[in-house]
């Protein structure tokens, strides 16, 4: 049975709040010591009973639950359905996990013995080398399916103030050192929710890999399921907006259907991200004004195409590459540029970009600050929090350092952390090197170079 107490946690695999029970400290930590105790006494670490184990101890319902999802996807797969269905429990786990961190198995095998250590390690080794969550999700998602094949999945409702809470908390832990614009985009979500606004336009502005793709995909996971980017650079030609809407009635490919047709059919709740806007031709403007007004289109076919409980969100560079941000200005006064004191500059630059009619139906622009240092640390820190190695100082700093930049931000933080941490576990972890010190390896940094 629910309590009020209960946590609320979106699982993507199966499109579902879940409601995670609330412990208290004694009783946390007292199941904590149980799975120690299991752990210890094993002679290897089975994923799938451990995952099961958590899902059922804290997911309210949760038996049920896994009933219900084993069914759907026997009925789906037969004999062949326990990977899908494994894929599903670990993703229902990871929902447990991100209430109770300290009990993800990473961090319970970290307090045992080496030998342990080294076994988990391994069993994990695609996950040192997995960039993103992407292999995790799509494989779970595959447990449900309709016609042709297709996902048939369930969207995500936010109906009360303790949903959308919760979607706010979500994102202020995922995307760092963004809170105003979080602010705003809730502000925004509770009129859909309350049907007082049918679709929203909202123009993100901020530097590179402030976070403005990355809230985006949380957006589309946590308000309805369905997310979908449209990359603008690959339409910059007058003619290739037709993608999106179909090739007009006598040209080729004008019977098939065109790729938001096919969005519309399956929902008209989704999030739309027009990535880059200023570098798509104007004609994709033209066509955006009525998505944007009343969030309905018309197809080439004819067909309308109805995305009026739908959030279109659009991402901009406009104005801020040619600022020169972290320099000096020139003049007797001379100051360092930065975002937010070029603002005004940065907004005088859009309305130049954008003609009138397109910006007056755009609701809102929603600034996004560049990266502090201090901010850049904790991204480093939630990329990193789940490896089996010591958060040092220096660590951080060497990430840091090489890993961002003023004109990239953190936008290849990931992809850096696997090419340089990662890759020397994953050696190691190989070689059977175990920690020389506690139950976790150190890394240092020599001649600005990590080495074990």
């Amino acid at each position: 049975m629910t309590k009020d107490s209960d946590f609320k946690v979106f699982c993507d695999s199966i499109n579902e709040v879940l409601s995670v029970k609330a412990l208290t400290s004694p009783e946390l930590e007292k199941y904590r010591e149980e799975a120690y105790s299991r752990i210890r006494k094993s002679v290897s670490v089975d994923l799938y009973k451990y995952h099961t184990r958590i899902v059922l101890d804290f997911i309210v319902d949760g038996k049920d639950i896994l009933k219900k999802c084993e069914e759907q996807v026997k009925r789906d797969y037969g004999e062949d359905f326990e990977e899908v269905f494994g894929s599903i429990t670990e993703s229902i786990y990871l929902s447990v996990v991100q209430v109770y961190p300290n009990l993800a198995l990473e961090n319970i095998v970290q307090n045992l013995n080496q030998n342990t250590i080294k076994g988990f390690l391994n069993l994990f080794l695609e996950d040192l080398y997995d960039q993103t969550s992407d292999k995790k999700h799509n494989k779970a998602n595959r447990g449900a399916k309709g016609e042709r094949g297709k996902p048939k999945t369930k969207e995500v409702s936010l109906e009360t103030l303790e949903d959308i809470q919760s979607l706010e908390a979500t994102l202020r832990k995922n995307v760092i050192g963004q809170d105003e614009a979080i602010t705003t985009i809730i502000r925004y979500v509770k009129l859909l929710v309350t049907k007082l606004a049918t679709n929203i336009s909202l123009l993100f502005i901020g530097p590179t890999g402030c976070g403005k793709t990355l809230i985006s995909k949380e957006l589309g996971k946590h308000y309805s399921g369905n997310f979908f980017k449209i990359n603008c650079a690959e339409y910059a030609l007058p003619h290739e907006y037709a993608k999106l809407i179909g090739s007009p009635p006598g040209y080729v490919a004008s019977q098939e259907k065109s790729i938001l047709e096919m969005k519309a059919e399956k929902s008209n709740k989704w999030i739309l991200l027009f990535d880059e806007i200023e570098k798509a031709d104007p004609k994709l403007f033209d066509f955006m004004l009525a998505l944007m007004d009343e969030g309905k289109v018309m197809a080439s076919n004819g067909k309308e195409l109805d995305f009026s409980q739908s959030i279109i969100l659009m991402t901009s560079n406009e104005g801020i590459k040619n600022l020169k941000i972290g320099s000096k200005n020139l003049g007797f006064e001379s100051k360092t540029i930065t975002y937010s004191s070029s603002k005004e500059t940065i907004e005088e630059s859009v309305k130049n970009k954008f003609n009138p009619e397109f910006l007056g139906r755009v609701d809102q622009i929603v600034h996004f600050n560049q990266l502090s240092k201090e901010d850049l640390l904790k991204v480093v820190k939630l990329e990193i929090k789940n490896l089996p190695i010591r958060k040092t100082k220096a660590l951080l700093d060497y990430i840091v350092k090489n890993g961002t930049s003023e004109e990239y931000g953190a936008r290849f933080i990931s992809k850096f952390i696997t090419r340089e941490v990662k890759s020397i576990l994953a050696d190691n972890i190989l070689g059977g090197i175990e920690p020389k010190k506690g139950k976790l390896y150190s890394l240092k940094v020599k001649d600005n170079k990590l080495e074990l």
